[in-house]
């Protein structure tokens, strides 16, 4: 395999951690576009760092031209973030002839990030979605009332920044509850989704992660399923594992609907089964960018970003077969979990991986340790301190 051409990442975190780890070590030159200095992930031997001041594409077009002028490449891009997976596809005339990375018209980009908007595309492709309204400043709510309660709001789309005002997602138990909440976002969130909560535990959590070929065929495929999530019931992944049985219909069912999208390159879509009635329920697409805990993929023996690097330099993916073998986990979310293990009951057959832990790169755990140290530390300072002054 060619790996003259290099990768460019923007953003980090564990999403970006697991993308570096994926391909340096097959000899491909990686370049990180980082904003948050802080993230123990940088600390990984994989990539050569380099700081902009945000993740935007005005931010990081700089850097790009650079680094296309020093290689005499094209590089890859690879994404972590919705805020910029957007940004550059407003901005999508900047970056032609600069970078390899595949994108459908903005209208299609903007309707698959807006999670409200592919009702259409999930009956054209046969997929069943929960009852769903959406909040918008100045429109109509009064689908909100047709609602069955209680349900979970979401933004539509999450600005950069989102995550430090508001939670990922909320519980409301009846329509005014959604309205208030929706208000108290004005100015931050133009739009948010009011979708029908599904009956179920984390475990009923099930995710498909593809790399999607120009013909609307998956490169790769991986199906995973939620352990546990923070916070519980409606947060991100903070252990997953492999679901070697609902690779069939999980898998089947997100090609179906990104080959309608015409999406080439990342897409995953999340489901959850209902514990109800065993309905397998569509909650939300991942598109164009690493999904948060896709290194759980590589770990079972299908490299989904070396699928996506192939792609983009028109080379042959290797054959990759789903060996399901190990868990992943993020230990800062499941270090917030300790006080709701009561309320956990879940556990996976398969032995777990520390997201941040690799023996041949273990600096973004010790860095990790090292911070969380720090703050107990602090902590304990801060509890003597008001002791003393007592």
């Amino acid at each position: 395999m060619n790996v003259n051409v290099p990768v460019i990442i923007v953003g980090f975190s564990l999403n970006g951690l697991g993308i570096v780890r994926s391909l340096a070590p097959s000899g491909v030159k990686c370049f990180v576009l980082y904003d948050q200095p802080e993230d123990p992930c940088l600390k990984t031997k994989f990539g050569e760092k380099i700081r902009v001041p945000g993740i935007s594409a005005e931010d990081i077009l700089p850097a790009i031209k650079k680094i296309k002028d020093a290689t005499g490449e094209k590089p890859v891009l690879f994404l972590t973030n919705d805020f910029t997976v957007d940004s550059i596809s407003k901005n999508r005339d900047l970056f032609a002839g600069l970078v390899r990375f595949p994108l459908p018209d903005h209208e299609m980009v903007d309707a698959l990030l807006q999670k409200d908007r592919c009702k259409a595309l999930y009956e054209k492709a046969g997929i069943d979605q929960p009852d769903t309204a959406c909040l918008a400043h100045g429109e109509d709510d009064a689908a909100l009332d047709g609602l069955r309660y209680p349900c979970i709001l979401k933004a539509s789309e999450k600005p950069d920044g989102y995550s430090e005002r508001f939670k990922k997602a909320y519980i409301v138990e009846y329509a005014d509850e959604a309205r208030e909440i929706f208000a108290a976002m004005r100015g931050f969130v133009d739009r948010v989704v009011v979708q029908e909560w599904i009956d179920g535990q984390d475990s009923d959590i099930y995710f498909g992660l593809t790399i999607m070929n120009h013909d609307g065929t998956a490169a790769a495929a991986f199906c995973g399923k939620k352990i546990v999530s923070w916070p519980p019931r409606m947060g991100n992944t903070a252990q997953c594992a492999p679901a070697p049985e609902m690779e069939e219909s999980v898998v089947a069912a997100t090609t179906r609907l990104f080959k309608l999208a015409g999406l080439v390159g990342f897409g995953a879509l999340e489901f959850k089964r209902s514990g109800r009635d065993g309905r397998l329920c569509a909650i939300e697409p991942t598109v164009f960018r690493a999904d948060y805990q896709a290194e759980i993929a590589t770990l079972n023996g299908v490299n989904l970003p070396l699928a996506f690097y192939c792609l983009a330099t028109d080379q042959p993916c290797p054959k990759m077969i789903s060996t399901p073998k190990s868990g992943w986990s993020d230990p800062v979310y499941m270090a917030r979990l300790k006080g709701f293990w009561a309320l956990l009951p879940n556990k996976s057959s398969f032995p777990m991986k520390d997201a941040y832990l690799r023996w041949n790169d273990p600096f973004p755990w010790v860095m990790l340790r090292y911070w969380q140290l720090i703050s107990l530390m602090r902590g304990a300072g801060r509890k003597i301190g008001g002791v003393i002054k007592a």
